[in-house]
Order: C-alpha cells, then sequence, then structure tokens
C-alpha cells in the first residue's frame, strides 16, 4: 500500500534537519517546479519543498515532459548551493544523483545506476529523472539559487505509462506490494541535498558518481543538437562532464547533450 505524503510525517523525519525544510504539498499540479522557481525568485528559504501526488506537466532535463501518475514521487527543492556548487555548478547534478541512489539503497534496499547525467536506473530502465534549474547573482557571477525537480517512480504500474515508455520505464515497486514509505525516503533524500557541501568534499563526490555510473567503457550514441555519433565512455572530469573517444580516437568532453547505450547490433 502506497504511503500518502504527509507534511507532519515529513517534518518529523526530519528533525535533524537545520533549519527544518518547509513544504508545499499538492494533490494535482502542472509541474513542482514552476512552483518551486516561482518561490525561489520569491526569495524562499533553503530547503523550501514542493511535493505533488500527481503532475500535469512534468518538467525533465531541457524542459522535456516528465510521464508523473500517481505513485510516484514528484519534489522540487529550492536550494541557496553551498560553497562547492557555488564554485562548480554542474556538480549540484551529481550530488543530486548520488544522494537520490544513496536514499533508495537506504529506504528501499534496491540498488540503482546512473546514467549519465542525471538518470537513475533499475535493471537498465529509467527510474528516476533529475533536473536542476538556476539563477546566477549578476553582482558576483555565482550561483544565486537552485531548483532540483525530482521524478521518482516509486509504485508506477507498468499499464500506466504511455506503450513507447513501458520498455525504457520502471518502477521501484510496480506490484505495489513492498509498501515503500515515500514520506521516508523524501526526508532521506534532503538530508543529503540540504547538508553543507565544502570545497574539500569535491573528490568523494566525483568518486561515488564514477563508481555509480554504468556508462563506462560502454559503447554509446552521442546526439549534440542535430548532430550524432558513435562513441565509447571512459570517465568523468572533475566538473562531472563525461569524456568519450569517437570512433576515429578523437577524445570529447560532453557538457550537454543526450547519449544512449544499446547493443553493439544496433550500430552497425
Amino acid at each position: 500500500m502506497l504511503t500518502p505524503l504527509s507534511a507532519q510525517q515529513l517534518l518529523s523525519f526530519c528533525q535533524s534537519i537545520t533549519p527544518l525544510p518547509t513544504f508545499h504539498i499538492y494533490p494535482k499540479v502542472a509541474s513542482t517546479n514552476t512552483i518551486a522557481k516561482a518561490l525561489a525568485r520569491s526569495q524562499a528559504t533553503h530547503g523550501t519543498v514542493v511535493l505533488a501526488e500527481e503532475q500535469e506537466a512534468g518538467e525533465g532535463r531541457h524542459r522535456r515532459s516528465f510521464h508523473s501518475p500517481p505513485g510516484g514521487v514528484y519534489l522540487s527543492v529550492v536550494l541557496h548551493p553551498s560553497e562547492l556548487f557555488r564554485a562548480v555548478p554542474s556538480l549540484l547534478t551529481v550530488h543530486a544523483c548520488v544522494t537520490v541512489a544513496d536514499a533508495i539503497r537506504d529506504i528501499c534496499g534496491i540498488e540503482v545506476g546512473i546514467k549519465w547525467v542525471n538518470d537513475l536506473l533499475l535493471e537498465g530502465r529509467k527510474v528516476c529523472g533529475i533536473s536542476c534549474d538556476t539563477a546566477i547573482d549578476p553582482d558576483t557571477g555565482k550561483l544565486s539559487w537552485a531548483v532540483l525537480g525530482i521524478g521518482i517512480n516509486v509504485a508506477t504500474p507498468e499499464s500506466s505509462f504511455p506503450p513507447e515508455l513501458r520498455l525504457l520505464a520502471t518502477s521501484l515497486d510496480p506490484q505495489g506490494i513492498a509498501s515503500i514509505d515515500r514520506n521516508r525516503l523524501i526526508a532521506q533524500i534532503l538530508r543529503g541535498l540540504l547538508a553543507p557541501t565544502p570545497l574539500t568534499a569535491r573528490e568523494e563526490l566525483l568518486r561515488r558518481y564514477r563508481e555509480a555510473l554504468v556508462v563506462l567503457q560502454q559503447r554509446l550514441l552521442v546526439q549534440e543538437g542535430e548532430h550524432s555519433y558513435q562513441a565509447t565512455a571512459l570517465d568523468i572530469n572533475r566538473e562531472g562532464n563525461l569524456i568519450v573517444r569517437r570512433e576515429d580516437g578523437t577524445l570529447v568532453t560532453l557538457i550537454a547533450g543526450e547519449i544512449s547505450t544499446r547493443p553493439l547490433t544496433d550500430f552497425r
């Protein structure tokens, strides 16, 4: 049975977080990201959280739609980034991926992998997507605020996915038999996201992200705008960007773009 979202339960699980998060919980919204960004522009505090049971126009990376029926965790959180992320904004998504993967393991007992740059996979299928929107302080040139959007398929039945997604997406508990406590899962995610992250945490964060990546040493199809090419994923750099080797031996560092992993026969 899916546990309902509860501000009272969330606050009780978040007692170790300082300051306590502020929760805005809705039965249905167009997008939690849209609400969270509006709150951030209105000087919302660090740890302002927007949650919904369902989204009608959920946002993924590059404003793509994120399928958001009942049975998931749809969460957007306003951050006033720590020292590390003000210095290296690209690591905020890295941090979010590691934090959510750890929370799923700790609360649900399920190991997930990371597909660069911001998807979590369970048995090769997407179970979570993460987006990051930021605003730059014009005086300092550094991050003023960020909104992390996190969508997790917790107990979404396979039949709830559109036909074109059923081979690509899955849920932590598609049969709805594990009784995953979404409030505990959300609190565990917030515990990681809202903790101060000093500059000295950089190498450990990158190590954990690298270890969870499922694409390293795999052949990929890289899509950059209208251009695509085949490559092999080699490593990440200190900004969390993916280093790939093209078929002609050229090394390329991907800052943005899309990658897909396919059986080798699909590339022939």
